[in-house]
Formats: structure tokens, C-alpha cells, sequence
């Protein structure tokens, strides 16, 4: 069964996301319960059905998700949610936003560097085809990833990122969308910590929100890969991340 299960597509950032009537569907709003219930631990939240509609039990979830990342509750999903769900849109955008266009070999921009910072991060394999940090420019060697990607999701093979890879890769990878640093709250930050336990450092609890101890861990991390020691989290230590792990 696709991902789409029958749902329109829109891509997730695309729209105000909220409880209407009748209520919202998409698979936007699937991809918004697949990140809630990958973050559902610290929110202390049962698991929402991923089915695309955006009922009552999804707004009390995204409720909760905006008071323990301490941002304005309302229960709608705008620029400030999706900016913590690592998701870059709005004001936040520095550029074109991640999934509002098919990328393939040939595309330059802000959404290629986040599209190479996802895959770096996620995996080995994806971090060493791609060869480096992320450079905006989509290359034979971003083509390579991105194969690979999708591959390991199930979906066809064509090195074209367009609705169904971008959904995958919004329900498959967590980190990339932004620099994580300090004062920085999210599901990305929860990514993050995971990945440094899983090198063996130490963030401080897997909460998703960037303390002291984060930052304590990136920066040992970052000393210990050769690489600028500043506490943050961007290009080179998500390609670092990747390099290191499986």
C-alpha cells in the first residue's frame, strides 16, 4: 500500500494544519502523526493512528507538543510549529522550503542542502555516497544517494525526489532541516541526542531540547572528528554524524 493510502497529497509546510469541519486530511497530516508519535516518549502521548486525519486526539497531541517545546499553543499547526517539527517554512524558510518542489539531478538551492544534510545524518552509506558536507548542488553523487534512499524505503528508484520520496524522507529522517544549537527545542534535537548515544556520548536525557549537556556532547563529538568545535550542529557534523555511525 503506498504511503498515500489514498490521501491527496499536499507537502508537509505547505498549509496551516488544525481541526476543522470537516475534519483536515492529507498526507501532510499523516506525515505531522508519524513525527508526533517518533517523538511521543517525551510528550507522554498515546500512539495516534497515522491516518492522514487530522481529528481531535492529533490537535490535543500537537497541543502538548507546542507547550513542552515552548512555543505558542494553539493547537494549529503554522511557520513556529513546523519549525520544531524541522521543518523550515514561513519566515523560518531561508530559502525555497524543503518539499515545495520535485528535486533531481541539476537542482541548486536551500531545499538540495537540506535534502543532503537529511541523508548524511540518517546513514552511513547515504554520508559516503554523498561524499561531504551539504553544498546545495544536486550532483551525480546526490543522485547516487538518493537511490540508495529510496531503495531502503520501498519505493521505486529513479534518483528523483518528488512527492512520495519527499514523504519518506519526512517520516525516515529527522535532522537536517536546520542548524541545532543552544536554546533550540524539537524533534530534530531529539534526533540528534539518540544519534550522539548511539556514538556513545553523552547528551544528558534524550528530551529534544539543546542544553548544556548537548552542547557539551556535539562539542566533544566535533573534537573528536577533526571538525570545528563550536556546539552546532550543522553541514559538516551531520555529514560527520553519518560517517561515524552504521
Amino acid at each position: 500500500m503506498p504511503y498515500s493510502d489514498g490521501l491527496t497529497y499536499y507537502y508537509f509546510g505547505s498549509r496551516l494544519l488544525r481541526l476543522t469541519s470537516p475534519y483536515t486530511r492529507g498526507t501532510d497530516v499523516k506525515v505531522l502523526q508519524s513525527l508526533l508519535n517518533y517523538f511521543k516518549d517525551p510528550l507522554g502521548i498515546q500512539l495516534l493512528t497515522e491516518d492522514g486525519i487530522f481529528g481531535p486526539k492529533t490537535e490535543s497531541a500537537v497541543i502538548k507538543f507546542q507547550q513542552y517545546v515552548q512555543i505558542s499553543v494553539d493547537g494549529i499547526v503554522g511557520p513556529q510549529t513546523y519549525w520544531c517539527l524541522g521543518q523550515p517554512t514561513g519566515k523560518y524558510a531561508q530559502g525555497r522550503v524543503f518539499g515545495s518542489r520535485t528535486l533531481r539531478r541539476g537542482s541548486r538551492h536551500t531545499d538540495v542542502w537540506i535534502l543532503q544534510n537529511r541523508l548524511n545524518a540518517k546513514a552511513k552509506k547515504y554520508a559516503v555516497a554523498l561524499g561531504g558536507p551539504a553544498d546545495g548542488n544536486f550532483g551525480p553523487k546526490t543522485e547516487t544517494a538518493v537511490k540508495l534512499f529510496q531503495g531502503d524505503s520501498g519505493i521505486s528508484v529513479d534518483g528523483v525526489v518528488g512527492p512520495v520520496t519527499f514523504d519518506q524522507l519526512f517520516t525516515r529522517t529527522f535532522m537536517g532541516g536546520r542548524n541545532l544549537q543552544k536554546g533550540r527545542n524539537g524533534i530534530d534535537v531529539f534526533a540528534l541526542q539518540k544519534k550522539l548515544v548511539a556514538l556513545s556520548y553523552n547528551p544528558g536525557p534524550c528530551d529534544g531540547k539543546f542544553g548544556p549537556k548537548t552542547e557539551a556532547a556535539v562539542i566533544k563529538f566535533q573534537k573528536d572528528a577533526g571538525i570545528a568545535a563550536d556546539g552546532i550542529a550543522g553541514p559538516q557534523t551531520y555529514y560527520s554524524l553519518g560517517i561515524k555511525g552504521t
